[in-house]
């Protein structure tokens, strides 16, 4: 009887012993490879351009720039971060991806930078790929969680646009200057009607049109009585009665700008300005 139970329990045993060195095997390729699963589980996978680093701002994987900019373009980061409490990125690779595999690069570098603590949570960056021939050069510019606020798809737009001639004829330093100091620009931007010199001709010219219309309308004579709506000692009395119908809604659609937005493989909300080519 001892016998049968003890060859009982020895598939159990096996078993168990199965289990412990396939989870054993799963854990050693998980170090070997750096297979993150918590990450993967998020949606997102790891960038293969740039590996980011916590106080740096300019990755010119594409040697792209020479190290007295990529200096200049630092300090003038560090400068509007102070200003703002937006951090800028710049970063300049050689992939040759195609729009879509360059946006979602973009969205992993941010992700990943983020869960590392690598990368700010209110950025908003410029992305070059280099890698493909001329044209076809894809750029774009990113802003995200906070930063958005400033720098949404409509400006990420404009940024875009205002350093189209500086990507396109390779004068990249001064495209970089330039798009860290649109940040700025539209961190303390006023709309025209809210500027103090405007709101006052505002002011000016209702006083003025207020005043004509006292002037004109002063001083004149009422010549109307009783006899001008009375004939002959007869009024006459018109009863009028307004019926509600119907009520009668339009409705227009809102046409979306050539930037976009929407949240990341990791969650983060995030605006772009549609991307350019070069």
């Amino acid at each position: 009887m001892f016998n049968i139970i003890k060859k009982a329990k020895r598939p159990m045993a096996w078993s168990m012993l199965l289990s412990m060195v396939l989870v054993f095997m799963f854990t050693a390729l998980v170090s070997l490879v750096g297979i993150k699963p918590e990450k993967v589980a998020a949606g997102y996978s790891q960038p293969d351009t740039v590996t980011t680093e916590a106080g740096k701002y300019v990755y010119d994987e594409a040697n792209l720039l020479d190290s007295s900019e990529e200096e200049l373009i630092h300090k003038k980061i560090l400068e509007v971060k102070e200003e703002t409490g937006m951090t800028a990125y710049v970063i300049f690779v050689e992939a040759g991806k195609s729009d879509y595999e360059n946006n979602k690069e973009i969205q992993n570098i941010y992700d990943y930078g983020f869960d590392n603590g690598t990368v700010e949570t209110d950025a908003v960056m410029l992305y070059f790929d280099y890698g493909h021939q001329a044209g076809y050069r894809f750029y774009d510019v990113y802003s995200w969680e906070g930063a958005q606020r400033y720098i949404n798809s409509d400006r990420c737009s404009s940024i875009d646009d205002y350093i189209i001639d500086n990507m396109g004829d390779g004068n990249y330093y001064s495209a970089c200057k330039n798009f860290v100091s649109r940040i700025s620009y539209y961190y303390n931007y006023v709309p025209m009607l809210l500027r103090p010199g405007v709101q006052l001709i505002i002011a000016i010219v209702i006083g003025a049109f207020i005043t004509l219309m006292i002037v004109a309308n002063a001083g004149g004579k009422d010549t109307t009585s009783a006899a001008t709506y009375m004939t002959n000692m007869q009024g006459a009395v018109t009863a009028r009665r307004d019926d509600y119908i119907r009520t009668s809604v339009t409705k227009t659609r809102i046409e979306s700008s050539s930037g976009s937005s929407g949240r990341s493989g990791g969650g983060h909300s995030f605006s772009s300005g549609g991307g350019r080519h070069v």
